[in-house]
C-alpha cells in the first residue's frame, strides 16, 4: 500500500501469490514489475506464471528475455523445467 508502484515490491507481491498459487493475480504484479524495471529474475518470476497458467508462448518469450538479460540467471534452470514439463503434458 505504501508504494504501490516500486517493481521490487510488485514483482515480491507477484512471486507471493505465485508462490501461493494464484497464479492468475501474481501475473499483473509481475508484468509491471517487469514492464517498469526489467531484470532477468523479474521476467523470469513472469515467465514461470505464464507457464502455469497455460500461457506457453509468452512463457516462452519472457523466458527468452530473461535468458538474454542474464544467462547465468540461477532460477532460469527451474523456468526451464517446468515450461519442459508443461509441453510434455500437452504432447
Amino acid at each position: 500500500e505504501l508504494a504501490p508502484d516500486v517493481p521490487s515490491v510488485e514483482n515480491t507481491l507477484g512471486w507471493v501469490l505465485y508462490r501461493k498459487g494464484l497464479y492468475g493475480m501474481a501475473i499483473p504484479h509481475l508484468e509491471k514489475a517487469a514492464t517498469n524495471e526489467p531484470s532477468a529474475l523479474r521476467k523470469c518470476h513472469l515467465a514461470m506464471a505464464y507457464i502455469e497458467m497455460g500461457d506457453q508462448e509468452r512463457g516462452q518469450q519472457s523466458l527468452l528475455a530473461a535468458m538474454k538479460l542474464d544467462p547465468n540467471l540461477p532460477e532460469l534452470k527451474n523456468a526451464q523445467m517446468l515450461l519442459d514439463k508443461k509441453q510434455a503434458r500437452e504432447r
